[in-house]
């Protein structure tokens, strides 16, 4: 536990915008952290997986002041509404990682606790966990994504087209790392060439897609979520953040549905409704054919939870297989 609470103190304090946000130890003591282990506080229930009853009397008797999770982890707390300021009245900070972060469960966090420090950060395992975090304020949900974060310092971080040339401020493209937080490779795999050097520095280059905007990294999607279906092209992250404009869908995630040689047969989405919305599947369908092309609309699967892996990421192998 004693290393844990180091390593998440030393993100932190090494990202540029949050210098004034330390993890001193006599402010952040390691009884206070609260880290959620989702194999063994999670119960399959309905279908899904839900939080139990035991999970939320341990989060009150941690008297936790920092919570770190994935969204998926944070979405499922918050559809019990005694997730809140009564239940954790000590909690001061969540920090997210793993997953995109929604405008949406900001919101939600915002409206259940009071004077709460949202800080969301970006990195995948071949770098060393996080490379990227920021506090989100308040003023920062008026623009289309919720950004990542500024580079740590001992990190650089480019935007690369398809020859891994770097691209201008504001322009999709690859997401692309530099550092000595970057691995040297996979263990027994000396040939994947996602492992290179780049200005002289290693290189790992994400399969993330993403742009920067002054100074600033978003994350879009992953670059494997463009699919060709029916001859065109398709963003499933653009379905999904259309479905997510409807204001009584809750959550949605977007899969598409191959058979054995890869060839994409369908496209499912698996929306979670607000309270009290009775809405059809048929009746999403038209709402969404509103907002994008007859081509791009899925097959709409209304479920209560979604299920999560052991890393408390929504595992969509499960959707499929389940739903």
């Amino acid at each position: 536990m004693m290393d844990m609470h180091i390593h998440i103190r030393d993100i932190i304090n090494k990202t540029n915008s949050i210098d004034e946000f330390i993890l001193e130890e006599k402010k952040y003591d390691v009884r206070e952290l609260c880290f959620l282990e989702h194999g063994n506080r999670i119960s399959k229930k309905h279908q899904g997986f839900l939080v139990d009853n035991s999970s939320f009397e341990q989060l009150n008797l941690s008297q936790a002041n920092l919570l770190v999770a994935t969204p998926s982890f944070v979405d499922l707390l918050l559809l019990d509404r005694s997730f809140g300021k009564e239940l954790m009245p000590n909690l001061q900070t969540i920090l997210f990682c793993g997953e995109k972060l929604l405008k949406s469960t900001i919101n939600k966090l915002y409206s259940r606790f009071d004077s709460l420090q949202i800080i969301n950060s970006y990195g995948p395992t071949e770098c060393t966990f996080a490379v990227t975090s920021t506090h989100i304020s308040k003023d920062m949900l008026s623009s289309e994504n919720v950004p990542v974060g500024f580079p740590k310092k001992d990190v650089s971080i480019y935007i690369v087209d398809e020859n891994r040339n770097k691209m201008h401020d504001g322009k999709i493209g690859e997401i692309l790392i530099t550092g000595e937080s970057v691995a040297d490779g996979y263990v027994g795999n000396i040939s994947n060439n996602s492992f290179f050097d780049y200005d002289g520095k290693k290189a790992y280059l994400t399969g993330d897609l993403g742009y920067i905007k002054n100074g600033m990294l978003y994350y879009k999607a992953r670059k494997d979520r463009q699919i060709k279906f029916k001859g065109y092209r398709i963003e499933l992250t653009d379905i999904e953040e259309n479905l997510q404009e409807l204001d009584y869908i809750n959550k949605a995630v977007v899969i598409r549905n191959a058979n054995n040689d890869d060839k994409v047969l369908n496209i499912i989405a698996f929306v979670s409704l607000k309270d009290n919305v009775n809405k059809t599947e048929l009746e999403i369908i038209q709402d969404l054919q509103k907002k994008i092309p007859d081509y791009m609309c899925p097959k709409i699967k209304i479920i209560k939870n979604f299920p999560l892996n052991t890393n408390g990421k929504c595992d969509e192998k499960r959707l499929l297989e389940e739903f």
